[in-house]
This record gives structure tokens, sequence and C-alpha cells, in this order.
């Protein structure tokens, strides 16, 4: 009952984030939506700080769980457009929780270290020059938090257009020759 309460709890603080945002969500909020009393919601979270960083690591592994698709495509930079792709998908469809993520000090270790045994597996089949997997997986990150990060209120095919043209910009030097 506990981890189920727990759920409940997570499952609406996303929701009331994705509905008015992080600046607006209240412990008051989350509790009505969750069908608990307040004080039950500091018997799961110490404040709503932790709550909230709960709700980000679970959007995290999300998004992970996504990105992983690009393992599973016929080449190596295909599974990395696949990766970006997936990225760009989950902020479209919750723009207010990837706000959330790509906040300063997010820990957003998952998709990067996806991102770099991507970028491994292209240098290994001669796709992309050699260069540290590491660094250009940061540079692509980097480069989609960025992106996602300006979004204000822009259709959806202009964020779409712009993260695709960023993408193209940072990719074409690395190409094997």
């Amino acid at each position: 009952m506990k981890l189920f309460t727990r759920y409940r709890i997570l499952n609406a603080t996303r929701a009331l984030v994705s509905e008015v945002g992080v600046e607006r969500v209240t412990m008051r909020g989350i509790a009505r939506l969750a069908n608990v009393t307040a004080p039950a919601i500091y018997k799961h979270f110490r404040n709503k700080r932790d709550l909230l960083d709960c709700v980000v690591k679970h959007a995290f592994d999300e998004l992970d769980e996504q990105m992983l698709r690009g393992y599973h495509t016929p080449t190596p930079p295909r599974g990395l457009r696949t990766m970006t792709d997936e990225v760009v998908g989950f902020a479209l469809r919750y723009p207010k929780l990837t706000e959330m993520m790509l906040a300063p000090r997010a820990d957003d270790d998952k998709p990067l270290g996806r991102l770099e045994v991507q970028v491994r597996r292209c240098i290994r089949g001669h796709d992309m020059r050699p260069a540290p997997p590491a660094d250009i997986a940061l540079l692509l990150w980097a480069q989609m938090r960025g992106v996602l990060s300006r979004r204000r209120d822009q259709p959806d095919e202009q964020l779409r257009a712009a993260f695709d043209g960023a993408m193209l910009r940072v990719l074409r030097p690395l190409a094997a020759a």
C-alpha cells in the first residue's frame, strides 16, 4: 500500500507540473490530486524539493527507456538519430517536465551515457571520426539541452526544425571522411 501511495503522489506531481508548471505546484494541490492528505506526502518524501527531484529522476528513467530504441536500429548513425529524435519527441510531449529536467545540476547521466555508447558505436563503425566518445556525447547533449531550453511558446515544427538544424551542424564535421 505504501508503494502504491508513493506512485500516486509521484504521478499527481507529474500531472500537476504538466498542467500548471513547477512554479505553481503546491503540496496541497498534489495531495488533492493524489487523494491523500498533505501530511501523508511527508511520509514518503522529505520535502517538496525531494518530491520534485524524484519526479525528474523518473522522467529521466522514462527518457532513457525511449532512447534505448536507438540500440535496435540497423546502423549506428540511424541509432544516434533515433536517440536524438526520442529526446525532442519527449520534450514536445512533456514541455513543462522537460523544463524541470533541463534545470542546472539535473542528474542527466543516463541520457548522456546512452549517447556516449551510441557515439562509440558510430566511431567503431567508421561512421564518425575517431574522437573521445564522452566528449562528443557531451557536446551533443549540451546542444540538445540548449535548443530545447529555448522552446518558449514555439510551434512544435519550429522547435523540431531548429533542433534538426543544430544537430546537423554539430554532427556534420564529426562524420567520417
